[in-house]
């Protein structure tokens, strides 16, 4: 064996252990980016969840900033949802105690929320959107959507029953959710 084949030899494998390596690194990133996605994604249905069971048991929901979503629920019950960097902040007020209970839904990057409430009513529909963006800013992120009815878990008070004569329907009186 020749020198000039020698540095041939050692060429190819040069080459080749840094295609190996850099393949390694790539797939070691790929990695460690779908885990990322996946716990974002497992969170951000968690405060869908969150959002949309704080609505049903609200009695009023606002967007004070674009950063914040207010809930207010019977009983002086005030729950905070605010947009940060690291992710959003939940934090509940309860009345006549010191203390709050906080969460972090590790959502990543978003950038506001978008409240629209759908017809007025007793029970309104809310729809409430987190605009999202990518990590690298170069692919915007699918927006969060979460359809809730305004107090749709609050206890009403028991059914009315209305009155009729069983001569008149033939049926016994029936009930309503009056």
């Amino acid at each position: 064996m020749t020198i000039a084949e020698v540095a041939v030899v050692v060429a190819v494998a040069s080459i080749l252990l840094g295609v190996a390596t850099s393949l390694l690194f790539g797939l070691r990133d790929w990695d460690r980016n779908a885990r990322q996605r996946g716990m974002q994604n497992d969170q951000l249905m968690r405060l869908a969840e969150t959002i949309r069971s704080d609505i049903r048991h609200g009695a009023d929901v606002s967007a004070p900033t674009e950063q914040t979503l207010l809930i207010h629920s019977p009983g002086e019950k005030r729950t905070q949802y605010e947009l940060t960097p690291e992710g959003c902040h939940r934090v509940v007020t309860l009345p006549n105690e010191a203390k709050t209970l906080a969460d972090l839904f590790a959502i990543g990057p978003a950038t506001s929320w978008s409240l629209d409430s759908g017809a007025p009513g007793a029970r309104p529909i809310f729809v409430v959107t987190i605009n999202r963006t990518s990590a690298d800013n170069e692919q915007r992120a699918a927006p969060l959507l979460v359809q809730a009815t305004l107090g749709a878990d609050l206890t009403t008070p028991t059914p009315a029953v209305i009155p009729r004569s069983s001569e008149e329907s033939g049926q016994t009186p029936r009930r309503t959710s009056g």
